[in-house]
């Protein structure tokens, strides 16, 4: 005898995979990547309000594709709805979701499709709390006031807008918002693919300080395999010249991207970048296109075991070691080396005997930093071969 069992799923069980996001910030990039997959060749806008004070959240896109009823009733479907491209950033039709039920307990969803003149609307008081499935009413809205920001954009341009309310305890700081935001879509942004705001400040890309002395390499594009492309390039920074608060999140290593969108940080490829040394200005980015390889679901990380990994890796390691042969040769030519070495020299036996400012010992730190030495060694070999007379250019 052969008994049959259906597979299920709960929506508890969707409750409980909502927990696996790591911050407010990784989910509402969820929601944002939904309408880049289908913003065809059109520039997209997406603004975020944050409105603590009543406990709300809105994201808001227009310019794209939109949805009309039929992409509603999809979006409302767990798994299933319109097939996604191996290129698409989404793939499993859950992650804008789960990513609602992670913010906040009430969702609302008002769209229209591009080229369209319908409004659809679609409001649940206990999305991130419901444990049962139920059939969703989605309603037509008729005219809307004059005031509403839907009155302002132009006859039929696509919009979706997703308004979050009865927030769960996350940090929803701004700052700490727009800086994580900006890192991930900046390649978007530079290229004026996307338009990003949150609370009405317009997110701009990150110029920064590269180490003219040192080339840029570039990688690519090439095909590494079939459907996996790369294209990139490594090369070092300045990173004195890195404005405060933006040094920590730009990590030494490569930054990869899957199609503009970014992935992970400080990936080595198997190269030690620890310790504070010349290798810490190491830099680069590449973008993984093409569907043949795709990052986890949550998009924070590839799998490095892989044969494409592999493939890339190949590609990658030569440029590394070539920029660091550079920066290893490179750091007694640079033409501020000398100043730097000449300066400590004028106050380095006060601050051998602990004299100057805790702000000067902090420079002199700082500088040294590049001499792959410490401080104090450093400053003492230049005591002795000034001494010796080894270096007469040191003196002043």
């Amino acid at each position: 005898m052969v008994e049959t069992a259906r597979e299920r799923i709960s929506r508890q069980a969707l409750i409980s995979f909502a927990t696996n996001y790591n911050s407010a910030s990784e989910a509402l990039m969820e929601l944002i990547d939904n309408p880049i997959d289908y913003r065809g060749d059109r520039q997209l806008q997406v603004e975020i309000e944050i409105d603590k004070r009543n406990d709300r959240i809105s994201i808001r896109d227009y310019g794209g594709e939109g949805m009309d009823l039929d992409g509603l009733r999809n979006w409302l479907n767990w798994g299933g709805g319109d097939v996604h491209d191996l290129e698409d950033i989404g793939q499993f039709h859950v992650g804008g979701k789960l990513a609602a039920m992670y913010l906040a307990r009430k969702i609302q969803l008002t769209c229209r499709r591009a080229g369209d003149n319908r409004i659809w609307h679609f409001n649940d008081e206990d999305w991130g709390t419901r444990e049962e499935f139920v059939d969703a009413e989605i309603s037509e809205l008729g005219q809307l006031s004059p005031s509403t920001w839907i009155s302002q954009l132009d006859p039929g341009t696509g919009f979706v807008q997703v308004t979050l309310s009865g927030l769960q305890q996350h940090g929803f700081d701004t700052d700490v918002l727009r800086a994580r935001i900006t890192d991930t879509y900046e390649h978007l942004i530079e290229r004026g693919q996307i338009v990003i705001s949150v609370n009405q400040v317009t997110l701009s890309a990150y110029s920064l300080p590269w180490l003219q002395t040192i080339p840029r390499r570039e990688i690519g594009p090439i095909e590494v395999q079939p459907l996996v492309f790369v294209d990139g390039f490594i090369g070092a920074l300045d990173r004195r010249q890195i404005p405060s608060g933006q040094a920590e999140r730009i990590q030494p290593g490569i930054r990869t991207t899957f199609n503009g969108r970014k992935v992970s940080d400080g990936e080595t490829f198997g190269i030690n970048l620890g310790g504070r040394g010349t290798s810490q200005r190491l830099f680069g980015t590449i973008e993984i296109s093409g569907g043949g390889f795709r990052p986890n679901q949550n998009k924070t990380g590839w799998d490095v075991d892989s044969e494409p990994w592999g493939k890339i890796t190949d590609q990658v390691v030569p440029v590394m070691r070539e920029i660091l042969a550079d920066l290893s040769s490179g750091v007694s030519k640079d033409p501020d080396t000398k100043k730097r070495k000449r300066h400590a020299l004028s106050f380095m036996m006060q601050w051998l005997n602990d004299g100057p400012e805790l702000i000067e010992a902090r420079r002199i730190e700082e500088q040294a930093r590049f001499s792959r030495m410490q401080p104090k060694e450093w400053v003492r070999m230049i005591v002795r071969r000034t001494l010796d007379d080894e270096d007469p250019d040191l003196v002043e």
